[in-house]
């Protein structure tokens, strides 16, 4: 709404004013809007990003309030890094997918190495890779008993996989 001025006695400097605070006022009501569609579009995505993922979540949380083996915890923790992977190509959104199913599935060194492998071949990262070795070597050895056969076929395996990977790099 612009209210009609009469620029008849108006100086060419105060007409020039009046058209620099209307043109003001166009242009800081178009940025509320474009302010506002974009805001609403992020919305809109967000509220979409969020609907995908739901049925992992759920999946997951009937897996705890129903006690269900880790078995299938593990086939419901790829199933949602495969989705971040191959639906979205989120490899940061499938690390922390990964970290999160290692608070419950640490002690399955089969998925623990598809995390190491995940970080080499995704994330080529092989320092991080290196540290994780090192730290479940050392989570290996200080946590189980020593005559415990699973904790040893474990390391073993553990040992091989990591000098597999050293040999790899060189």
């Amino acid at each position: 709404m612009e209210t009609e001025i009469d620029h008849s006695e108006a100086s060419p400097s105060s007409s020039y004013l009046t058209f620099t605070f209307t043109e003001k006022l166009t242009l800081e009501a178009d940025r509320h809007t474009l302010e506002k569609f974009i805001r609403e579009s992020e919305y809109v995505r967000t509220v979409d990003e969020v609907s995908q993922r739901m049925p992992f979540e759920d999946a997951l949380k009937q897996i705890y309030q129903n006690n269900k083996s880790l078995d299938e915890e593990k086939q419901a923790w790829l199933k949602y890094i495969d989705f971040e992977m191959k639906s979205k190509n989120e490899p940061q959104r499938a690390r922390l997918l990964f970290e999160r199913a290692l608070i419950s599935l640490d002690s399955d060194l089969h998925f623990w190495l598809e995390y190491v492998e995940f970080i080499q071949r995704v994330l080529k990262d092989n320092a991080l890779v290196r540290a994780k070795f090192e730290s479940k070597r050392t989570l290996i050895i200080n946590t189980a008993p020593s005559q415990d056969p699973k904790r040893m076929n474990d390391l073993v395996e553990l040992l091989l996989e990591n000098a597999l990977f050293e040999e790899e790099q060189s």
